[in-house]
């Protein structure tokens, strides 16, 4: 368990003062790079020329080399007679040097350095600030100052082995939902194995693509199964993200790192893949594995861009690289870059996939921070940095991903490849809050989109393959335990429940004249929200359902999916504790649900509800597909506001398969349509003189 769990109220007295002292004292008997960085540096300004953050927001603070200097100044305070005599004459006691607001200024200044290790790359010394950064985040890290998202993170892995907080039939669920969506996208069976034993590569990349990239991990399937790979995930182990690299937590870091150890071991694999995260990667390959468990441990760990590289380069990939016809611009995350040593792969995988590949400037190892790196990504509050002036979604928009901005514009793509989940989300976030139009994805997004099958021998591929065993299958051989079951799965917990509300069926109050005999759509969905336009979208919906005589399926999520934000899930009031979900909070969820639509329904009781894990879109599409509903009604609150975690509600609506209205966001009586909605107006009653393309906004 991280040594932060209760991170609330903290207080900071002498005593904690002097432990920040102490652990800087400390360094002297630590690895002797640190010690050199308190020594060497020449001052030159050179890192400051070299940073995202302080060419952002040019400010003392924001300097690299003065930032480290807060610890700096501290550990040369007494190390000897000559630096106690300099220290004196200099007024550097600890006492002036160090205060409570001083320490709080640590958090601010620390959490500012995204720890991208550029500055490394040009100072004549060879300084490493990331190094430095790290230590003072290890120091607050064991005084409870950890930002808020990164402490619930952790303890959510903890306690779940995975940041989203995934259970195995919520995991499960949604293999088999991207199954589905790969065969139907190739027209081949294309298997997901989990829990396979003796297989050749377990892979394991960032639980945050489940949720926010599906397209990468489809990728990833689709890959593996052109290649011929014999290949299995592990729902113990389906996420490589490693935040204790980020807060410092050293104990947390090996504990996550033993997840993977445990699964490739557990597993018998002979290889330990990871996915597009370079700081999974980095802690995998450079300070886990060997590091952690001995030189002899029996599998090797490696990076799906090898695998990759090496499919292509013996042919074993069919790719038409006309299916991504967009300019196309790669990032280098900094983890891979500059800590990894992976850039060419990624680059020869891109020119094979796609039409018009275009550099950055500069790139590869000199490529410029996205501006969320070092779990800044994951920050969008002030995450209880009581220093900060600005929120860190503003300072990550404005400040720390300026420069990312500039180079992405000068490339004039369409589509940036991030093959990192952190990059993925601020880059994404980026191109939304500026308005650029730009797409954000992975490489093996774009690989997914250019790969050819041949459909009958992909059939008989999949024939062999599920003869083989391949088929996903539960761990419970190796372990000799069950899978959790007091969990549901998220099919079973999102199971429609019909509405007995025994009222007479009030007349109807839609806003046309002409009534609609026949019923003609199967389903209304509706996406709920507590604001006016979600009382507005409510409304139309039900009118619209019972104009029609079909059901209204209302979809409540545990979390609003009107923000780019993505709490951890289940976690209670003060963010402390994992909540589990279980049968009784479903029937309180039901019962709360039920109770606020009672009225609102008039009486009509043709009506389901369905519960959706997280803010994510996945199930929206889930059961439109399954026939649940071809409308889909939503409120629409504010012009280019978040939905789904990912994306803006109005590209989340121009992509959907189905129908979409959008009601409002300044009238209950203005409509905004997909292209879908725009061929079907008459059936969804939505007057001439009302609606609007939502192509023409966000």
């Amino acid at each position: 368990m991280s040594a932060q769990v209760e991170k609330k109220g903290y207080e900071i007295g002498q005593a904690e003062i002097d432990k920040v002292i102490a652990a800087v004292d400390a360094i002297k008997d630590g690895p002797r790079v640190l010690q050199l960085y308190m020594d060497i540096c020449a001052k030159c300004g050179t890192c400051a020329e070299q940073c995202h953050v302080s060419l952002g927001d040019p400010h003392k603070r924001t300097n690299p080399a003065l930032r480290s200097d807060r610890i700096r100044r501290l550990f040369k305070k007494d190390m000897s007679m000559v630096r106690k005599v300099a220290s004196m004459l200099a007024g550097m006691d600890s006492r002036n040097l160090l205060d409570k607001d001083a320490v709080e200024e640590w958090v601010r200044d620390f959490y500012e350095c995204s720890g991208c290790r550029r500055c490394a790359k040009f100072c004549p010394m060879g300084i490493d600030n990331s190094v430095i950064t790290r230590k003072g985040r290890a120091i607050l890290h064991s005084l409870g100052m950890t930002p808020d998202k990164l402490v619930t993170t952790q303890v959510v892995s903890d306690q779940t082995g995975n940041d989203e907080g995934f259970s195995r039939p919520a995991f499960m669920d949604v293999i088999g939902f991207l199954e589905e969506e790969l065969e139907e996208q190739h027209g081949v069976p294309i298997k997901i194995p989990v829990g396979k034993v003796g297989a050749d590569v377990l892979y394991v990349g960032a639980s945050a693509d489940f949720v926010s990239s599906p397209d990468t991990v489809m990728g990833y399937a689709a890959f593996f199964h052109a290649a011929g790979i014999d290949w299995t995930m592990s729902h113990a182990a389906c996420d490589a993200a490693n935040m204790g690299l980020f807060s410092g937590d050293d104990p947390h870091m090996k504990a996550k790192n033993k997840v993977l150890h445990d699964a490739a071991m557990r597993l018998k694999v002979k290889r330990l893949v990871i996915g597009e995260c370079g700081h999974a990667y980095r802690v995998a390959k450079f300070i886990g594995g060997t590091n952690y468990w001995g030189k002899d441990i029996p599998y090797e760990i490696t990076s799906i861009f090898y695998l990759g590289v090496d499919a292509l380069r013996k042919g074993l990939l069919k790719l038409d690289p006309s299916r991504n016809p967009d300019p196309v611009t790669y990032h280098d995350p900094c983890n891979f870059g500059r800590s990894a040593d992976i850039m060419e792969e990624p680059r020869e995988l891109i020119r094979a996939c796609v039409s018009d590949f275009r550099e950055m400037t500069p790139n590869r190892e000199k490529n410029w921070c996205c501006g969320g790196g070092g779990g800044l990504a994951n920050f969008d509050s002030t995450e209880g940095v009581k220093k900060r002036d600005t929120t860190f979604e503003e300072y990550r928009m404005k400040i720390a991903g300026k420069k990312k901005l500039e180079q992405i514009r000068a490339t004039g793509a369409g589509y940036v490849a991030a093959p990192c989940a952190n990059c993925k989300r601020q880059i994404r976030q980026l191109m939304e809050y500026h308005k650029t139009g730009v797409e954000v994805g992975g490489v093996f997004d774009l690989l997914n989109r250019a790969i050819v099958f041949d459909k009958s021998s992909g059939s008989q591929r999949a024939v062999s393959l599920a003869k083989s065993g391949a088929a996903a299958q539960p761990e419970t051989d190796l372990t000799g335990a069950e899978p959790a079951t007091a969990t549901p799965s998220v099919s079973a917990r999102v199971s429609l429940v019909q509405v007995n509300l025994e009222r007479a069926d009030l007349p109807d109050t839609s806003l046309a004249e002409d009534a609609v005999t026949e019923p003609e759509l199967k389903g209304v969905g509706l996406c709920t929200v507590h604001s006016p336009q979600g009382e507005w979208a409510f409304d139309y919906a039900l009118s619209l359902a019972r104009r029609n005589k079909v059901r209204l399926n209302i979809y409540q999520f545990f979390e609003s999916p009107y923000t780019f934000q993505r709490d951890m899930v289940y976690i209670d009031a003060k963010k402390t504790k994992i909540v589990p979900v279980t049968p009784e909070l479903l029937a309180e969820k039901d019962k709360e649900l039920r109770f606020w639509y009672d009225e609102r329904l008039e009486g009509y009781v043709n009506v389901g509800f369905r519960f959706c894990e997280g803010n994510d879109d996945w199930e929206l599409t889930k059961c439109f597909k399954r026939g649940d509903y071809d409308v889909l009604v939503i409120g629409y609150e504010k012009r280019g506001g978040g939905f789904g975690a990912t994306t803006t509600l109005e590209k989340f609506a121009r992509s959907f398969r189905g129908a979409v209205v959008l009601v409002g966001p300044d009238d209950p009586h203005s409509f905004y349509v997909n292209k879908k909605a725009e061929g079907m107006l008459d059936r969804l009653n939505i007057p001439k003189d009302r609606w609007q393309l939502v192509d023409g906004v966000g």
